[in-house]
């Protein structure tokens, strides 16, 4: 889908110290746009036009119920249900 090649590459990383277990999910794909975070993020009222928010900052919005940088409603993409539901079930 737009423009990505058919196939990429996922790595999982699990590791074991002491009493913990830690789980990384690593893809091959560009990364978080933070500038389109940030966009939607001042169009939505989230975020002053004004503000400086780090990169940091900016990609910890895809967290927050209902944010999506989605420009259209699919069957996958675009309800802002994902991220913020993955970091309250993990």
């Amino acid at each position: 889908a737009a423009g990505k090649p058919a196939t990429g590459t996922i790595t999982v990383d699990l590791r074991h110290e002491g009493n913990d277990v830690s789980v990384e999910f690593r893809d091959d794909g560009a990364g978080l746009n933070v500038e389109r975070i940030r966009e939607k993020a001042v169009a939505r009222g989230i975020v002053q036009p004004d503000a400086v928010i780090s990169d940091a900052e900016a990609a910890n919005l895809i967290f927050m119920p209902g944010f999506s940088t989605a420009s259209e409603v699919t069957g996958l993409s675009g309800r802002g249900i994902g991220m913020d539901v993955v970091r309250s079930e993990i």
